[in-house]
């Protein structure tokens, strides 16, 4: 089984966050917990103490965990950016269910279609560890330019 989990950029100083997604009222959230070992006069020995954090991220960049990790280990999100051995680019999107790898219809000028062309099923890769991940689409959108 996979682990759930998101990433979005804080809106108070735009650094990413990982962990678990929640919608509230004043704003959508990314909840995650850190460990720590106090110090000091009178902390207990060798404890460890989990602290749980709430920020308020920017909805447009929300992005689900694959479940993959690219030929790096680096884990790979809804709005990655990805190269394969041959160079090509695709992105991570997530459509009715399924992560998919897209690229641009002018790689398949014979279809004529005008829009973003699923190419396939991530989690169905034979071998996800032949991508890797270059960026994401709200850090490096110029990348896409390159698609096609």
């Amino acid at each position: 089984m996979r682990d759930i989990k998101f990433r979005g950029k804080r809106v108070d100083n735009g650094e990413w966050v990982y962990g678990d997604l929640i919608h509230e009222r004043y704003g959508t959230c990314i909840q995650y917990t850190t460990k720590r070992t106090p110090t000091g006069y009178g902390a207990p020995e060798a404890e460890t103490i989990t602290e749980r954090h709430k920020v308020t991220i920017d909805p447009s960049t929300v992005g689900q965990f694959t479940g993959l990790k690219d030929k790096n280990g680096k884990e790979i999100y809804e709005g990655d950016i990805l190269k394969d051995t041959d160079n090509e680019i695709y992105y991570v999107d997530f459509i009715r269910g399924c992560f998919y790898l897209r690229t641009n219809y002018k790689s398949f000028p014979h279809l004529g279609w005008a829009e973003w062309l699923p190419m396939c099923e991530i989690d169905r890769l034979a071998n996800p560890t032949e991508f890797e991940v270059i960026g994401n689409i709200y850090e490096n959108p110029e990348l896409l330019n390159k698609i096609g």
